[in-house]
């Protein structure tokens, strides 16, 4: 079960993954969302410098602003449309470099913002909101799922694959550095990040094909096992991946 944000007050953060760079120059970060009755404005995940004012922060996100989706550094944005309610939907941050990000929503890709903007000093990660030195702000209101983010930009064909349902435990597991599916319980399964929740609801979660040899997800005070799926739920993702590469995998926990 994905959670549910109320917009007000309910968010999730945590520490930024020990031992990487934190400028995320080169970075994506993905998430599924939905929104019930009509769409709000709102931040869906981000990383940020905390410490920074809003005027001047360090950051990277992905919003909803109207019915886009944005991929923002600072203030510098790639859009695209269109969001709708009472929908699941699929939302990447692709940014390249200091001049180069994109939006995908539902794997498809914006134009480029080659406007430059650098970022530096990102020490927290935040799942529906963003914070700032002088406090929380732009507040989700709905369902968050399987945020996930890498320390390289994803290719097209691997966000599309993303969108198409795939577990981002099977997408460049290699550059994968922060793994939150929030489901019931909030645990950072790649590094075991320390994570803080306030508020939110347990309510249905995002249709996703998690990999064939289940990963042993190794968190205190006990294992869970992801449960292997029948070939046939990968009908959609057909051609787009190559599930014959993918093998057991270790996520490391505290």
């Amino acid at each position: 079960m994905a959670l549910d944000f109320n917009g007000s007050s309910d968010k999730v953060e945590g520490a930024y993954p020990a031992g990487f760079d934190t400028s995320a120059v080169t970075s994506t970060i993905a998430a599924w969302f939905f929104q019930a009755g009509s769409v709000s404005d709102g931040t869906i995940a981000g990383i940020v410098d905390a410490s920074e004012a809003s005027s001047s922060a360090d950051f990277h996100r992905i919003r909803i602003s109207g019915t886009d989706l944005i991929a923002q550094s600072e203030n510098r944005i790639a859009s695209i449309g269109t969001v709708t309610a009472d929908t699941w939907h699929h939302a990447v941050g692709l940014f390249v470099d200091t001049d180069s990000r994109f939006a995908f929503l539902d794997g498809t890709k914006s134009s480029v913002d080659n406007n430059t903007t650098f970022t530096d000093g990102l020490d927290e990660v935040n799942i529906g909101y963003i914070g700032f030195a002088a406090g929380d702000t732009d507040f989700f209101n709905g369902i968050i799922a399987e945020f996930g983010m890498w320390d390289v930009a994803l290719t097209d064909r691997e966000v599309a694959a993303l969108a198409a349902g795939a577990s981002p435990l099977m997408i460049r597991l290699d550059a994968l550095i922060y793994y939150v599916p929030l489901i019931r319980t909030v645990h950072e399964l790649r590094h075991g990040s320390t994570l803080t929740v306030t508020g939110t609801t347990p309510l249905g979660h995002a249709p996703i094909v998690y990999p064939f040899t289940p990963p042993v997800l190794k968190m205190s005070p006990v294992g869970t096992v992801i449960p292997p799926v029948g070939a046939a739920v990968l009908t959609g993702l057909a051609g787009i991946m190559d599930f014959g590469v993918i093998t057991q995998t270790t996520i490391k926990g505290t």
